[in-house]
């Protein structure tokens, strides 16, 4: 079982840690190391590039998974925990011009 950063707090992620352990499975967490500011960048990005498929994040969600985030632990029973560089890859260079612009 794998726990992504779309599961901010210990309450969200104890379904999954306890679905695991009845299944007798190790979990992880990947722990995405973005700013929140980051974050809105990608967004805005987003919004660029894939207007017609990628639909508008509001603001207040971001600061209601900043609110609520907590960082995950080891004593929660995850194995192991897993900070991920965000390494942007991009269709073509006018896409990563763009993304560099602001």
């Amino acid at each position: 079982v794998v726990i992504d950063n779309t599961s901010p707090s210990k309450e969200s992620r104890a379904r999954y840690i306890s679905e695991a352990k009845k299944l007798g499975i190790s979990c992880r967490c990947f722990v995405m190391q973005v700013s929140i500011e980051h974050a809105f960048h990608n967004e805005s990005y987003r919004q660029l590039t894939q207007s017609n498929s990628h639909k508008s994040i509001p603001p207040m969600i971001f600061y209601t998974y900043r609110k609520q985030y907590e960082e995950a632990k080891l004593t929660e029973g995850i194995r192991e925990i897993v900070p991920v560089e965000f390494v942007p890859v991009f269709e073509n260079e006018r896409f990563r011009k763009l993304y560099s612009m602001f």
